[in-house]
């Protein structure tokens, strides 16, 4: 449902509604990476930055900021988001070469266009 609310232009509040009500419900269990992915996604579109640092901070709670998937869409929240050195600290703090793959590498080479970072993007790239 989520998904569906968050893709859907005029419904981007009922998505945030819904995975607030599940966080109060203690419904956690069903809050897996792709509810956690899709709420990021969401928050780039609507540029809400203190709303994705909330949801990074649940993802790490709940051990789910460990895949290159999530890192991905950490990296692209938080440059779309405007905050770029987040973003960056996102792959220098996830503490593993073998997370930082070609997906993540690609979200930060993005970022570093995004933010006029050119030369830091070609460093990335290599």
């Amino acid at each position: 449902m989520i998904s569906g609310y968050a893709r859907s232009d005029g419904y981007e509040s009922e998505a945030i509604e819904l995975f607030i009500q599940m966080q109060f419900d203690n419904d956690t269990s069903r809050i897996d990476e792709f509810t956690l992915t899709t709420m990021l996604n969401l928050v780039a579109k609507l540029k809400v930055l203190c709303y994705g640092k909330q949801v990074h901070s649940f993802m790490v709670k709940s051990g789910n900021d460990l895949s290159g998937f999530a890192l991905s869409s950490l990296i692209d929240m938080y440059s779309k988001c405007g905050s770029f050195w987040d973003a960056c600290r996102v792959v220098n703090g996830c503490g593993s070469e073998d997370l930082v793959d070609l997906v993540v590498k690609n979200a930060l080479i993005a970022a570093c266009c995004r933010q006029g970072e050119l030369e830091m993007a070609g460093d990335t790239f290599e």
